[in-house]
């Protein structure tokens, strides 16, 4: 029976020193209880806390609060206006990458306490952070059960706890159920409301210095401080003290000069006339020039131009046909005869006998001499 006793003891102190400082909803069902804000003033005193925050800055993922306010923007964040900034502006695509993956994201966290299963004993106060990102996150339907007028769930001794079912522990598989509230009240311990801190104690504040280390990936303590980074004001040496000097001696009188004779009046010279005004002549009025038009000047006689007929364009020559391209052979001509012009007989000669006439050529054909 001890033994079981110290086991069960163990467990206890195994979950909550394995805990660690936020709460982390488990698989399977859990009975949680929204705690009241404590150190908050009559306009905020709401029990949940938004901020801004970096998300895998630097080297080592680290998580630094955002200087910038969830609801206005106004603020001073080194992040934002200096190396986001800087990253948006470069053309490289990878810097703009980079650029929206430093851009803040929005945090919701709670101050909870909550109920093991097991045992039924109250662990906590914790940090929740609950999960953001629409209108369907865990976020939205923690503020739809916060905002109900009727019952407020967060008082130490009327409120009630919330009934969360969890599905899947990985990022892709995780889905939560819808949130159901006791029906009746539960008082939550003095002793855990006595460990309660407020919301400056357990969420960050924005630090330009932790903001630097995260980004260069070295550790708060090695970082300068920015007091230590401002510019020194050289100091200008102190002016050399005054040294009393000795009282001169007086300078001695000089001696009195003696008086000038007062020069001789001059006679004042006489007036001079005035010369006369002189005289003004009227201006010369010049003629205005009368324009002279120009004369026409006569027509210049063209004479006509010979129309000249075109030249007949020569006519392509057609090609020659195989016949006539083929060579022939040149046959003699024939030459024509010759006219022989008859020339006059004289006349014959009065009483002079006459001569015989010629046999013509063709008597011999009557004979039958073959030739």
């Amino acid at each position: 029976m001890q033994a079981n006793d110290w086991r069960r003891r163990a467990d206890e102190r195994f979950k909550q020193m394995s805990a660690g400082k936020t709460f982390k909803l488990s698989e399977g069902s859990n009975t949680i209880r929204i705690l009241p804000r404590y150190g908050g003033t009559e306009e905020d005193n709401a029990p949940f806390y938004e901020y801004l925050v970096h998300t895998n800055v630097g080297p080592d993922k680290r998580w630094p609060r955002c200087g910038k306010d969830i609801e206005t923007g106004e603020g001073e964040c080194w992040l934002c206006d200096d190396r986001i900034v800087a990253l948006r502006a470069s053309p490289k695509r990878e810097h703009q990458i980079r650029a929206e993956a430093l851009a803040p994201q929005s945090q919701f966290g709670l101050q909870v306490a909550s109920v093991d299963q097991a045992t039924g004993k109250w662990r906590g106060p914790e940090i929740w952070f609950v999960p953001t990102g629409g209108r369907r996150s865990l976020s939205v339907s923690i503020l739809g059960v916060l905002r109900n007028p009727k019952i407020d769930i967060t008082d130490p001794s009327t409120g009630r706890n919330i009934n969360i079912e969890r599905t899947g522990m990985g990022p892709n598989d995780t889905r939560y159920g819808t949130i159901v509230l006791d029906e009746e009240a539960t008082e939550v311990p003095e002793g855990l409301l006595a460990r309660a801190k407020t919301f400056q104690e357990l969420f960050p504040q924005y630090s330009e210095r932790e903001v630097k280390a995260a980004y260069y990936g070295r550790d708060i303590d090695d970082e300068p401080d920015a007091a230590t980074l401002a510019p020194t004001r050289t100091r200008r040496p102190a002016p050399p003290a005054l040294v009393e000097a000795e009282p001169e001696a007086e300078p001695e009188a000089e001696p009195e000069a003696e008086p000038q004779p007062e020069p001789e009046p001059q006679p004042e010279p006489e007036p001079q006339p005035e010369p006369p005004p002189p005289i003004r002549r009227p201006p010369v009025v010049k003629p205005a020039p009368v324009p002279v038009r120009p004369q026409p000047k006569p027509p210049v006689a063209v004479p006509a131009a010979r129309s000249i007929a075109p030249a007949p364009k020569a006519q392509p020559k057609p090609p020659p046909s195989a016949a006539a391209a083929a060579p022939q052979a040149v046959r003699p001509q024939p030459k024509p005869p010759v006219a022989v012009r008859a020339q006059p007989k004289p006349p014959a000669a009065a009483g002079a006998p006459p001569k015989p006439t010629a046999k013509p050529r063709d008597a011999y054909y009557d004979d039958d001499i073959p030739f």
